[in-house]
């Protein structure tokens, strides 16, 4: 008989230093920072990881919290001057929007 693989146990050591990394990109372009890895929070990074940056899940986070800071409208460069916080940059859709370029057209205010 055949089992599924079961991907190991994310430790929650990796989302702190995720958490860190978003916290040091976001002070430099004016973004919220996170206060508390809570239970949802904690999940929606796990699925992330499980889903798209399950090698090397700090080296793809980093390029992402890059392409992120790299992206005027995410940052406040648009006309109402919207800011991509942690719990956007979650979504499964805002992954893959980031990924696919969908707001480097957007120019600056």
């Amino acid at each position: 008989m055949k089992l599924p693989r079961v991907p190991p146990e994310i430790p929650r050591s990796l989302l702190l230093d995720m958490v860190a990394a978003w916290n040091e990109m976001a002070a430099t372009v004016n973004l919220p920072q996170v206060k508390e890895l809570n239970d949802r929070r904690a999940q929606a990074l796990r699925a992330r990881i499980r889903e798209r940056w399950a090698k090397a899940p700090m080296e793809k986070w980093r390029a992402y919290l890059d392409a992120i800071e790299g992206t005027p409208f995410l940052v406040g460069g648009g006309a109402r001057g919207w800011r991509a916080d942690f719990d956007w940059a979650l979504r499964p859709s805002s992954v893959l929007a980031v990924a696919e370029g969908k707001y480097r057209d957007e120019e600056p205010a």
